[in-house]
């Protein structure tokens, strides 16, 4: 079996997100095919098979790095996970994560996230001559309604210069959105005043479950995790 690079498994998760934004792609675009052989500097690409045009596609996330550095680190707490795993038909409600985090996220870093990129929009658009470049902007932990209205705001002010950033929710692919489309004439009284920063306190796990049993993720959640997160 050959094993896969390092360079392998991000594009095929790369691969995997684009895919997952299939629905919301082709409202926005129409029919389009993927140009596979664009796998960095941006990640992906497609082209629009009406008009030809060619869009650059960018994929970063909006999670916090010390949350993903606990979660997908496979050696820490192996050998309780390993443990874990041998008893998995007795997990129920009562049962505590194998690991869980909690971690304030605000109204800015959704724009912060991509706010990192800026710079690479001209390289982009002009070297690569891509005609649009855009933004899949990932996470686990996406708010609704005013929070969301909040993190617009700051891409409106700031004008950011990258023509499309969606939203892709990991946790539930089919809340995938357009969330900021520089071409519309956005009409929104955030444009010139100081916007406070809303913080809401989230929580990242990873739980066991097991094949038929009504298990209450949510309860888990809260409890204390087998694996806790480093001090």
């Amino acid at each position: 079996m050959v094993k896969k690079s390092r360079n392998d498994i991000k594009i095929s998760y790369e691969r995997q997100i684009l895919l997952g934004c299939h629905e919301v792609l082709y409202e926005t675009y129409g029919n389009y095919v993927c140009d596979f052989k664009q796998t960095d500097r941006p990640d992906a690409a497609i082209e629009v098979v009406e008009s030809g045009k060619k869009i650059g596609i960018e994929i970063t996330t909006v999670q916090n790095e010390q949350v993903l550095e606990y979660l997908n680190d496979k050696k820490y707490g192996k050998d309780i996970e390993r443990e874990t795993l041998k008893n998995i038909n007795k997990i129920d409600s009562n049962s505590a994560p194998l690991k869980s985090i909690s971690y304030t996220i605000t109204t800015k870093d959704i724009f912060d996230a991509c706010e990192k990129k800026r710079d690479k929009y001209e390289i982009y658009k002009k070297v690569k001559k891509f005609d649009e470049v855009v933004i899949l902007l990932t996470g686990n932990d996406f708010c609704g309604g005013t929070f969301m209205n909040e993190s617009l705001a700051f891409f409106i002010k700031e004008k950011f210069n990258f023509d499309k950033v969606f939203v892709v929710n990991l946790l539930a692919l089919q809340q995938v959105c357009l969330f900021y489309d520089k071409s519309k004439k956005y009409i929104n009284h955030w444009v010139n005043r100081d916007i406070k920063v809303k913080k809401i306190k989230r929580h990242s796990s990873v739980l066991l479950s097991s094949m038929g049993k009504e298990i209450n993720l949510f309860e888990m959640a809260l409890k204390e995790p087998l694996i806790p997160p480093r001090k």
